[in-house]
């Protein structure tokens, strides 16, 4: 009687968690979306006022521009409030979807939270919206068109509202972007130096620019040091990443500015896939094609990486990731394949040691296996 009780019980309690995950579902599909197309000093915006399943009329949607400034969005959100009264009764607070142009996007989407937070707008990668539009058979290109795709975007693919960095990881994040343009500036005059001009000015020149491209990017390393040890929680995680053998302050620096906190991703697999350091498998039938890296991510994180893996196989001392390495290369990987695998080993190990919280082990694989660590050899 106990049992079947429990089993009814059961049965109603899912039968009632089903229907309420069903009317979300059926409003959050429901909610209008805004698509807007971002420039320098214009935005243009689309209404899609009731999303439905299927293919919508794009020419249906209300379009207008407006100025990108506070004054534009005051003027957005004006007409779109109006423009949802009158197509929709009792409309829900609309989303925004916009694609994803730098500081202008930035910009728009903290002046829409600034004055409508209930917005909740979203950046979305670029190439997905495009590819998004390509699959609806859009055939022309202009502001108000992309802005109809970023809204049916939107409403189908429910991207996660933008969140805005603090004022500390903004500075490490322009500071650390200011600095690897820099040196990309610094390599570039390198390049070109000839040792053997006949110009006297032109090699006086080149020597000049050479140093002050030193002290810069001194002056911006001591900067981004000091950001980072203002900040008690950056500071730690930065000490804990810099165990790892090839990793130092600019990896450290670089990944999380671009990443934020590493806590937030869900599992390795994530994390691997924010820097495009994750396998991308090409079989289709029979045909089974060579497995690359997929290198859809994050390319400033992922260039660091990978001086980091390049610097953690010099290093003197034996260690599990050359072992890793090692053991790859033994099983037939090519150096590439091999150091790809490496990144990928990195990035993963530095995301456990700040969850963990646990110093890096350099013979946690020969513990692991129960095999003698190699400093009791």
């Amino acid at each position: 009687m106990t049992k079947e009780m429990t089993a009814e019980m059961i049965e109603e309690i899912t039968a009632e968690m089903t229907e309420v995950k069903q009317e979300q579902t059926i409003i959050l599909e429901n909610r209008p979306w805004i698509g807007m197309d971002v420039d320098k000093e214009n935005f243009a915006a689309a209404i899609y006022v009731d999303p439905r399943p299927g293919t919508p009329d794009l020419r249906a949607m209300p379009t207008k521009k407006f100025k990108r400034d506070a004054e534009g969005v005051a003027a957005c959100v004006e007409w779109a409030e109006k423009t949802l009264s009158q197509k929709r009764l009792a409309s829900p607070a609309p989303r925004v979807c916009m694609e994803a142009t730098g500081r202008y996007s930035i910009d728009l989407a903290q002046e829409i939270l600034r004055q409508r937070p209930e917005w909740e707008p979203a950046i979305a990668n670029p190439r997905y919206v495009k590819k998004h539009g390509e699959s609806m058979g859009q055939r022309c290109k202009s502001d108000k068109a992309d802005a109809r795709v970023c809204a049916c975007y939107g409403a189908e693919r429910q991207p996660r509202p933008y969140r805005p960095l603090t004022p500390a990881f903004q500075q490490l994040r322009e500071l650390s972007r200011e600095r690897q343009a820099i040196v990309e500036q610094r390599t570039a005059l390198k390049n070109r130096t000839d040792d053997t001009a006949i110009s006297k000015i032109t090699r006086k020149v080149q020597e000049q620019l050479m140093r002050q491209y030193d002290k810069l990017v001194d002056k911006l390393d001591a900067a981004i040091i000091q950001i980072i040890k203002e900040i008690p929680e950056l500071a730690s995680d930065a000490k804990t990443v810099s165990q790892i053998p090839g990793v130092a302050e600019v990896v450290s620096s670089v990944t999380m500015s671009e990443l934020g906190d590493l806590r937030q991703y869900r599992c390795s697999r994530s994390v691997a896939a924010a820097i495009g350091v994750n396998p991308k498998l090409v079989i289709s039938g029979k045909h089974i094609g060579k497995t690359r890296m997929s290198k859809q991510g994050n390319s400033r994180v992922r260039a660091v990486i990978y001086c980091a893996a390049m610097a953690c196989l010099k290093t003197k001392n034996d260690h599990c990731l050359k072992r890793f390495y090692n053991r790859l290369i033994e099983n037939g990987k090519k150096h590439m394949e091999a150091l790809g695998g490496l990144m990928r080993k990195i990035i993963v190990l530095m995301r456990a040691l700040i969850i963990s919280g646990k110093p890096f082990d350099p013979d946690y694989d020969l513990k692991k296996n129960g095999c003698v660590a190699s400093s009791e050899r």
